[in-house]
């Protein structure tokens, strides 16, 4: 089903504005053989162009024919830009300069070297795909478009960004751009050709579409259309829910759609259906918190843990862990040095001293490193930053250092004055054992 589309110039700042006619912002419809690409190629070159669109009307879907299309043209001419797809939603976690956050999203979703994607993006060899506008969290998309406007000012760059109508409108910035288009809804007749084409298994939605205005106004997306034949895919008229309600309609139909989804799973489910919606439910609105719209299990960070006893737990893990592999480099030491020295006193006195280092110096660095534990980071090289490492492990060792340093000072402050006050009490002893002995021998050969 081709989606419609029409011109937008009221979306964009318009140059000599202030002698526009109001009849030249007019909402033209693009002739219907005319496809995005051709579109963007009447602009010219360093091209950009802002779609616009209602939920679920279709904007991600031609965004990707979009690329699909500029791709072909790519493997025929290597002198094209290369098309590469990024979700803006990403943007706001750090908010930085769009140049320096193409770069990361690069590595992060298409593990690009970084020594390639930064020449890429530093030559200008992309034409960025920017969906998800409308994703960017509510009090960072006026920053967002400064930002957008500034790397096309720097870099010149061929740009196009998809977002949500309304969303959009409700800003007070506006993108910088050469040419804007709005996708269409779908129309009732649209909607009713597809339903006939697809066979007899939809009859009863096709019924009730041509009397329920309610469900008219849904199936104008794209989206909620298709989920409608997933939905009610071989339901008969007379079973179908009722009402004239949207937000009623919306609901029953996406419970009816997860129904479908549960059914068409055939294998023995080790969770509940109760279970299942739970953590769904749960994981989207982590995703949401986090500015992620693609679930992908190395992105779970321990932020997304729910209570404060899970995160202390996950912090003992990691201690324990930590504490494993240097008590094991540490006993193989203190047993080498142990059987070197020789004395069962000596190896289990530096072998307590040792493991209490080590717990010690443990503890202190996840606390000093907190990013041991507070983020997980994916990596595409083992790129280990030994300066960083050197001066976390000084200031551990520092502080280690001057605690254990006390420690052993007072146990061997208090075992050496020990050994001496008995040595100095044993030699007084005797030396006053002989003086007293002495002078008895005296007495006697004086009075003998």
């Amino acid at each position: 089903m081709e989606l419609g589309l029409e011109e937008r110039p009221d979306a964009i700042p318009q140059p000599f504005s202030e002698i526009t006619e109001i009849g030249d912002n007019s909402h033209q419809p693009i002739p219907k053989d005319d496809k995005v690409i051709d579109i963007f190629d009447k602009i010219g070159t360093g091209a950009t162009l802002l779609i616009l669109g209602e939920p679920g009307s279709g904007k991600t879907t031609t965004l990707l024919e979009f690329a699909r299309d500029l791709i072909a043209r790519a493997e025929q001419d290597t002198n094209q830009l290369i098309p590469v797809v990024f979700n803006l939603s990403s943007w706001a976690k750090e908010r930085q300069t769009i140049a320096d956050w193409l770069v990361e999203e690069l590595g992060n979703k298409y593990d690009v070297p970084k020594e390639i994607r930064e020449t890429l993006v530093k030559k200008q060899r992309l034409l960025p795909l920017l969906d998800g506008l409308d994703e960017v969290k509510a009090n960072y998309r006026n920053d967002c478009i400064l930002a957008l406007n500034q790397f096309k000012k720097d870099y010149g760059a061929e740009l196009v960004v998809c977002s949500r109508i309304k969303d959009y409108q409700a800003l007070s910035n506006r993108l910088n751009f050469q040419s804007s288009v709005c996708i269409r809804l779908l129309t009732l007749e649209q909607v009713c050709y597809y339903l006939d084409s697809v066979g007899t298994e939809l009859t009863g939605l096709r019924t009730l579409l041509s009397e329920d205005t309610v469900l008219q106004e849904l199936a104008q997306s794209p989206l909620m259309l298709n989920i409608m034949t997933l939905a009610y895919q071989g339901v008969a008229v007379e079973d179908l829910p009722k009402t004239d309600v949207v937000e009623e309609r919306r609901r029953q139909l996406f419970d009816a759609y997860i129904e479908k989804m549960f059914k068409r799973r055939k294998t023995n489910q080790r969770y509940n259906k109760g279970q299942v919606k739970h953590w769904l439910i749960w994981m989207a609105q982590r995703m949401v918190k986090e500015s992620q719209t693609v679930f992908l299990i190395e992105k779970m960070q321990p932020s997304w843990l729910i209570n404060g006893k899970q995160k202390r737990i996950y912090r003992l893990m990691v201690g324990l862990m930590e504490g494993l592999m240097f008590g094991l480099m540490e006993g193989l030491m203190v047993g080498l040095m142990g059987g070197l020295m020789g004395g069962l006193m000596v190896w289990l006195m530096v072998w307590l001293m040792v493991w209490l280092m080590v717990w010690l110096m443990v503890w202190l660095m996840v606390w000093l490193d907190k990013e041991l534990t507070e983020e997980i980071k994916t990596v595409e090289i083992l790129d280990i930053n030994w300066k960083k490492i050197l001066i976390n492990r000084v200031k551990g060792g520092l502080m280690v250092g001057l605690m254990v340093g006390l420690m052993f000072g007072l146990m061997v402050g208090l075992m050496e004055g020990l050994m001496e006050g008995l040595m100095v009490g044993l030699k007084g002893m005797l030396m006053g054992g002989l003086m007293g002995f002495q002078g008895y021998v005296f007495k006697i050969s004086a009075f003998a």
